[in-house]
């Protein structure tokens, strides 16, 4: 029951917009994807003059029936084969290949600025021997025998 409901409201669909209409791929070999970007999986490569079905539109990408497979190819790779009727059709599927409109650019997200945190001043302690080490580092002796590194400006 719910294929034929689908299957009616695609031909309703389908009765409305005009679509799906014939397409030929115009490029040496046309990338079927699975998904509208240049990202997207390839799913099957298309030759030239490979006839397709366009079932729908997505700015510069077209969804298409291929031999076997249904996915998305750029507008660049193929031709209609029949003009839309005017009329019926929805105004961004008026041209054979499609149009390049300008985008605005994204939104750059806030950056997260650190706090800067500050070491507080350290003073040598009168009860404390720093000892400077041969590399160059600054140490004194803790209550529990262990070395403890400070600041080498305390050596000084």
């Amino acid at each position: 029951m719910r294929r034929v409901l689908f299957l009616i409201a695609f031909l309703l669909w389908v009765a409305a917009t005009g679509w799906p209409q014939s397409a030929k791929v115009i490029s040496e070999n046309a990338n079927l994807r699975g998904t509208p970007a240049a990202s997207g999986k390839v799913v099957d490569t298309l030759p030239r003059a490979t006839s397709v079905q366009v079932i729908k539109q997505a700015g510069s990408w077209f969804l298409v029936q291929a031999a076997e497979y249904v996915g998305w190819v750029h507008g660049n790779t193929i031709r209609l084969d029949a003009p839309l009727d005017i009329s019926t059709a929805d105004p961004s599927t008026l041209y054979s290949s499609p149009i390049a409109v300008p985008r605005e650019p994204a939104p750059t997200p806030p950056v997260y600025v650190a706090p800067q945190r500050t070491a507080p001043a350290r003073t040598p302690s009168s009860d404390r021997t720093y000892i400077r080490g041969p590399r160059g580092g600054c140490y004194y002796y803790g209550s529990s025998g262990r070395k403890v590194y400070v600041d080498r400006s305390l050596c000084n």
